[in-house]
C-alpha cells in the first residue's frame, strides 16, 4: 500500500499547503497526493522534491477511489 499524503494545512489565504515527506524517501519509494488541481498539485510536488535534493517523477491517477498525482523518487541529487 502506498503512503498517501495527509499533513495539509491551510495559511489565512486558505491557501492549501502540502507537507511533502522527501526527507525520508529513499529511491524507488512513492507517495500519492490526492487533489483536484493536478497540474498545480504536480508543480509543486517537482519544485518541493528538488529543493529537497530528490529527482522525481510524477504519474497523474486515481488510487483508492482518489484522483491526484502519485510521485515516485528516482535518485537523490549527488553531493
Amino acid at each position: 500500500m502506498l503512503p498517501c499524503v495527509l499533513a495539509y494545512r491551510t495559511t489565512a489565504l486558505k491557501k492549501l499547503e502540502i507537507n511533502y515527506p522527501w526527507m525520508l524517501m529513499d529511491k524507488g519509494d512513492a507517495v500519492f497526493v490526492p487533489t483536484l488541481n493536478e497540474e498545480i498539485t504536480k508543480e509543486e510536488g517537482l519544485k518541493s522534491a528538488l529543493s529537497s535534493g530528490r529527482f522525481v517523477k510524477h504519474q497523474f491517477g486515481i488510487f483508492d477511489g482518489k484522483l491526484g498525482v502519485l510521485f515516485i523518487v528516482m535518485r537523490r541529487k549527488p553531493d
